[in-house]
């Protein structure tokens, strides 16, 4: 799991593809909410990317059928607790949140993506950049 400013190096694009290395190796790049978006939507919508996919694996509460090869597996999430100031991790078992490159705009948080058994849906929501999420890459 990753700051957003290490995925990224701090810098944010909505652009598709976003053109950010980031994190990435060499040849890939970090994935715009647009990127995502496009990807969701080739699979069939959002209901049934949950499924398509994850990774048929026992790693995960509900098994997805990863149709695509896409693999996705649990790895739950850390945010900061705002009353300790110190990260805490949880449903390590029944989701994946994604870092993206994409903000609402310059000044706002960065958005992430979000996979679980509990959503049937894509679900994007503002994040902090010390918060720890994964990162896919995607190849340019």
């Amino acid at each position: 799991l990753y700051t957003w400013n290490e995925v990224t190096a701090g810098v944010s694009s909505n652009a598709s593809p976003s053109g950010i290395k980031g994190i990435c190796p060499n040849g890939w790049h970090v994935p715009s909410l647009s990127e995502w978006q496009k990807l969701i939507n080739y699979v069939g919508g959002d209901v049934a990317a949950r499924d398509k996919l994850r990774a048929n694996s026992p790693l995960w509460e509900e098994e997805g059928t990863d149709d695509y090869g896409f693999a996705l597996l649990p790895a739950g999430q850390c945010e900061r607790d705002i009353n300790s100031g110190e990260h805490v991790c949880f449903n390590l078992d029944d989701e994946v949140s994604l870092w993206t490159t994409s903000k609402e705009d310059v000044s706002s948080l960065p958005v992430y993506f979000l996979v679980s058994d509990g959503l049937a849906n894509e679900f994007v929501q503002n994040s902090d950049v010390t918060d720890y999420r994964s990162c896919r890459c995607v190849k340019d």
